[in-house]
């Protein structure tokens, strides 16, 4: 699913990644790419978007929220704090 209608389409995302987890049979995986709130000027949507999103799902899914550095670096400091404290677990690349 595009990142752009996946977060801001007139469907709701949820709904379809829930039919494929019913379908799945070894679970699914979800790379949620938060490019299009940078994309289109909506980073004061961003963090409410991720702390509506649950921390873990009681489903048999697994959910990687993407940054890019630059866009993850161009949020407030308190934002970027949230974002790390609700997220179960954090990999952050560094360029060598």
């Amino acid at each position: 699913m595009d990142s752009i209608n996946a977060h801001f389409g007139a469907d709701d995302h949820m709904v379809f990644v829930n039919k494929l987890v019913n379908r799945a049979e070894n679970g699914v995986l979800v790379i949620a790419d938060a490019g299009p709130f940078f994309h289109l000027n909506k980073k004061e949507k961003l963090v409410e978007h991720e702390l509506s999103m649950p921390s873990r799902f009681d489903v048999n899914l697994k959910r990687f929220c993407v940054f890019h550095k630059q866009d993850f670096n161009s949020l407030a400091e308190e934002q970027r704090q949230k974002l790390l404290d609700h997220h179960g677990q954090v990999l952050m690349v560094e360029d060598e």
